[in-house]
């Protein structure tokens, strides 16, 4: 079946989208609200999720540009519609190595300004250049001006892991920014746009007036697509999809519920689906990992690497609200990078003790994320990754531990020893990684009467239940499954139960002895 619905893959104007019938959320009550509240916002929110089509929005709503704004919600809203002169940066359109980079990028997007305005820059700082194109455009428009900055930190971004260089961008672009505050009587609106909020060691201190939306309950939807404007405004999608994967639409609408859902950006947020990867899905009529496979930052890869920090422990994060205000490039808290970059989110708030519990927040970040991690750690080792991941699921199905347990011997065989940091979490987190990667849902450090299990398994015929050892023996591991009644809550299950107990030698950094038994 052809599609009838052209949907905005890679298209992020406004007006493009407008003029050409292209698939529109409307967000524009959300959006007019922002401009009559307050004039100076940051919003944070991960790539590809909208930042670029709302500024986009916002650029043609101060242009004027009330044509395009026929049927939406802001039409029966806004009254005046005043063209103001706008000033929009797109940061995210160059590559930035190095202060000279920076400087470069800044110097072609102010004289653009320059020319419309008729102005020479005198060989000004970057800053005072900024400050004259305020003034005026003031002067020949006769209107406040409206300051659009999209992806604000993709210079520093672009320099992660580097401390000098970091440093460098981050003071060019202090003093590049510091008109926004000093001009305030000038500027009508000023919105920057980013992944992350590079915190009080940044130009955010120098910007403390900005009203930082990004974990808003009112504006927590601004960005993406709310699970009411999915089954409102893609119902047909939904059943086209449905169709053409021989599922029902309830089964089609549980899918995309389980693979792009699960986004809250606030402590009551609306759950929120991932707006690039529900397109794709519509588009193609296939489930993929569309968002993950447009690229993971090789630096979040590398921090997570040195610090030690293994998949399992990413499921479940407990965070106080300070922690998503410590400086971003702060590589000994991870919190706020990660949830800001979207692979994790809140799933949780506990109002009386103000904390979070973050994860990850649909299928295809967690299976993303570790099929990013084993290919991080295993390069050179991608065919027989692939091939021991198939014998493993197979054997697992079939409920064949020996088979899984010699495949997991010959994969731990070749994992590079440099990165092996050879203790039980270690040796974990491998294990999540790679039971996820066969599709299953592992469990680690399930908390029972008598303890906490090592890791379960819950297969549709089976139940593993895993307990692991390090230069001890398979049998400790198995008499403690037993002897803490690791099984009990599994005695009534209608599946296969299988003990597993692994031991893992050090000195070998591999699989040292295994023993399993059946309930």
């Amino acid at each position: 079946m052809e599609k009838q619905r052209i949907y905005p893959i890679g298209e992020f104007v406004f007006e493009e989208i407008r003029n050409r019938g292209y698939v529109y959320v409307d967000k524009t009550a959300a959006i007019y609200q922002l401009v009559s509240t307050n004039k100076y916002y940051f919003l944070s929110r991960p790539r590809r999720f909208g930042k670029s089509l709302l500024i986009s929005t916002l650029d043609a709503y101060f242009s004027g540009k009330k044509d395009l704004f026929r049927g939406l919600a802001i039409d029966k809203m806004e009254k005046d519609w005043v063209k103001y002169p706008i000033l929009h940066l797109d940061l995210s359109s160059n590559r930035y190595s190095d202060v000279a980079t920076l400087e470069k990028a800044l110097d072609a997007k102010l004289e653009r300004f320059e020319k419309k305005y008729e102005l020479r820059n005198n060989h000004y700082t970057l800053s005072d250049r900024l400050v004259n194109i305020i003034h005026r455009a003031v002067e020949v428009e006769g209107q406040k001006v409206v300051i659009l900055i999209d992806e604000y930190d993709a210079p520093l971004l672009d320099v992660m892991g580097n401390r000098a260089k970091l440093e460098g961008l981050r003071n060019t672009m202090r003093s590049f920014f510091s008109p926004l505050k000093t001009e305030e009587s000038f500027l009508r609106f000023v919105l920057l746009t980013g992944i992350t909020k590079f915190s009080q060691m940044s130009i955010f201190s120098e910007l403390n007036h900005l009203d930082n939306i990004s974990m808003s309950d009112r504006y927590s939807a601004i960005c993406g697509i709310t699970e009411n404007e999915l089954l409102t405004q893609f119902g047909t999608d939904i059943h086209e999809l449905a169709q053409a994967n021989a599922e029902s639409d309830e089964e089609a609408f549980a899918h995309l519920k389980a693979y792009y859902d699960g986004y809250h950006f606030s402590a009551n947020s609306e759950d929120i689906f991932n707006p690039f990867s529900l397109l794709n899905c519509f588009n193609t009529n296939t489930y993929d990992t569309f968002w993950f496979s447009t690229g993971t930052p090789h630096f979040l890869l590398d921090i997570l690497q040195k610090t030690g920090t293994e998949l399992p422990e990413l499921s479940a994060i407990h965070a106080r609200k300070s922690s998503f205000d410590r400086p971003t490039e702060d590589e000994r808290d991870m919190t706020a990078l990660l949830y800001q970059s979207g692979y994790l989110t809140i799933k949780e708030f506990n109002p009386i003790a103000q904390t979070y519990t973050l994860g990850f927040p649909n299928e295809e970040v967690r299976t993303g994320f570790a099929d990013s991690l084993a290919n991080y750690n295993t390069p050179s080792y991608l065919t027989e990754q692939d091939n021991m991941i198939t014998i493993v699921r197979m054997a697992l199905s079939k409920g064949n531990i020996d088979e899984c347990i010699q495949a997991l011997y010959t994969f731990f065989a070749g994992y590079p020893y440099d990165i092996n940091n050879n203790n039980e979490k270690h040796y974990q987190g491998i294990l999540y990684t790679i039971f996820t990667l066969i599709g299953a849902r592992p469990i680690t450090e399930k908390v029972i009467a008598n303890g906490r299990i090592d890791m379960v398994l819950e297969l549709p015929e089976y139940v593993y239940i895993f307990e692991l050892k390090v230069n001890h023996s398979a049998e400790i591991a198995i008499d403690q499954i037993k002897t803490k009644g690791y099984a009990e809550p599994y005695v009534l299950s209608d599946r296969v139960v299988h003990l597993v107990g692994v031991n893992f030698d050090s000195k070998t950094r591999n699989i040292d002895g295994w023993k399993s038994e059946r309930m």
